[in-house]
C-alpha cells in the first residue's frame, strides 16, 4: 500500500499539471501583449494581490514595518482599479468596490497558491512570477502617484 501511494504522489509531482501554475504568464508578459482600459483595471487588480499577497507573506515573517508598506501600496492598486472600474462601466464606487474587491481574493489566493508550487520547486516563495509582478507592480504605482502629483 505505501509503494502505491508513493507511485501516485511521485507521478503526480512528475506530471506538467501538478505545479502548474494560476497565472500563465508575468505581469511583464502580459502587458506586452494587452492594452487598453480593460487590461489597466486587470493589471492594478492583480498588482493590488500581489501587494496583499506579499505584505501577509512579510507579517508571517514577522517584518511587520514593512508589510505595511506593501499592504498600503495594495490598498493604492485596489483603489485606483476601482475608480478606473467605476468610470467606465458607470457605476457608483459601492458596486465598483464589491466586485473589484471579490477579484482582488481570488487573485490572492492565485498567488498564494502559485508561491507555495513556487516553494516546491525551488525552496522560494518569492520568485519567478510572483517576484516579476512584484517589481513591475512597483514601478507602475510609482508612475501612477507621479501622474497625480502632477494633475
Amino acid at each position: 500500500m505505501k509503494k502505491l501511494l508513493g507511485i501516485v504522489v511521485l507521478s503526480l509531482l512528475l506530471s506538467g499539471n501538478a505545479l502548474s501554475f494560476n497565472f500563465s504568464q508575468s505581469l511583464t508578459e502580459y502587458t506586452k501583449q494587452n492594452a487598453g482600459v480593460e487590461s489597466d483595471i486587470y493589471m492594478m487588480n492583480r498588482c493590488s494581490a500581489v501587494f496583499n499577497w506579499y505584505g501577509s507573506y512579510l507579517i508571517k515573517s514577522n517584518e511587520i514595518n514593512k508589510s505595511s508598506i506593501f499592504l498600503e501600496a495594495s490598498s493604492n492598486m485596489l483603489e485606483y482599479s476601482i475608480i478606473i472600474y467605476s468610470k467606465t462601466r458607470n457605476l457608483d464606487f459601492n458596486k465598483s468596490h464589491k466586485v473589484m474587491s471579490d477579484r482582488l481574493m481570488s487573485l490572492i489566493n492565485f498567488y498564494e497558491e502559485d508561491s507555495k508550487k513556487l516553494f516546491l520547486q525551488n525552496g522560494n516563495y518569492l520568485s519567478g512570477h510572483i517576484m516579476d509582478d512584484l517589481g513591475i507592480c512597483s514601478a507602475t504605482l510609482q508612475e501612477l502617484k507621479e501622474k497625480i502629483k502632477r494633475n
